[in-house]
């Protein structure tokens, strides 16, 4: 998940022109049963993340890199 973050953060910073840098640690947690699974991403509001560049195109960064990553949760 933390490389899946990576790759969609890199991805799409070179779209927004922005740049970014990881600042604190997020975690990752994983649970499966027989029939059942879930995974959670535990991290602040900025996705453990420093962007640098204009204001808005940082809000679309960090509002793109969490459905991207709510989408791959859901897998």
């Amino acid at each position: 998940m933390i490389k899946s973050h990576d790759m969609v953060a890199n991805e799409a910073a070179s779209k927004f022109n922005v740049t970014w840098s990881l600042t604190t640690p997020i975690a990752v947690s994983v649970l499966n049963y027989a029939y059942e699974g879930y995974m959670t991403l535990e991290c602040n509001h900025c996705m453990g993340m420093d962007v640098f560049g204009a204001a808005e195109n940082a809000k679309v960064l960090n509002f793109v890199i969490l459905k991207k990553i709510k989408c791959l949760k859901m897998i």
